[in-house]
């Protein structure tokens, strides 16, 4: 594992040099897109998390991210999977609850924490289960990426793991009566901010599927849908290209 190897050190600053370089553009972005539509003490607001933007909000949320996952992964590495299962619903459980709190009216303090429905931020209490299951996903890729059964094995895993949260969803959709109203909901980003159960199974379950057709494709598809694997291959330069 790479956090207790000699190197962790230099692979950990790393991890808070990209921090501070996706804060950078969060800020710059900020300026960028609020600049035709806002007056200038407005945009500063901003800049001073007195306020949030929107499009480049999830710049913001990845640059704290990259801050407090990289303290965590040493005891993440060494924890047995059931603590691990065990802290995601945990989070989850802690994330319900504190969405029930006024945080003394700091709006701000709970959109960063756990959203909140008048600002357009992802909190990072609310966000962590996911980024904890992302990490246990790429831990199994890493070992089964080049073992074909077992690679096979984690494809049918998170083929049908999402396709499950897929059909929860519709089921949730014919039980409200309305699954047209349910689709229009969800492309309209309801249950996005807080995070809503309708929501949050379409959109983590068809991520799921779609991570298991990359996998299966493999470096075929890679070649294949090459102008879109180099546009995606820096995250952040496709995302300013974006703006």
């Amino acid at each position: 594992m790479h956090t207790q190897s000699d190197d962790w050190p230099r692979r950990r600053l790393k991890l808070w040099l990209r921090a501070v370089e996706v804060w950078f553009w969060y800020k710059a972005l900020t300026v960028f897109e609020m600049l035709p539509y806002y007056p200038p003490n407005e945009i500063v607001d901003a800049l001073l998390y007195g306020r949030f933007a929107i499009w480049v909000e999830i710049l913001g949320f990845y640059a704290i991210a990259l801050l407090w996952v990289p303290l965590i992964l040493p005891l993440w590495a060494r924890a047995p999977l059931w603590s691990r299962l065990a802290t995601i619903g945990a989070l989850t459980a802690l994330t319900v609850w504190l969405q029930s709190l006024t945080f003394g009216g700091n709006d701000i303090l709970k959109a960063l924490l756990v959203d909140h429905e008048d600002h357009y931020t992802w909190g990072q209490i609310s966000r962590a289960p996911l980024i904890l299951v992302g990490l246990l996903i790429g831990e199994a890729l890493l070992r089964c990426y080049f073992e074909p059964t077992s690679r096979r094995r984690l494809v049918l895993t998170l083929l049908g793991l999402g396709a499950l949260m897929i059909a929860g969803f519709y089921g949730l959709a014919f039980a409200s009566g309305d699954v047209h109203a349910a689709m229009l909901a969800v492309a309209n980003n309801v249950g996005k901010h807080p995070p809503g159960l309708e929501f949050m199974l379409f959109s983590l379950g068809g991520a799921l599927v779609l991570l298991a057709l990359a996998l299966a494709g493999g470096a075929k598809a890679a070649k294949a849908l090459m102008p879109l694997t180099i546009v995606g291959s820096d995250a952040l330069k496709a995302f300013i290209f974006i703006l």
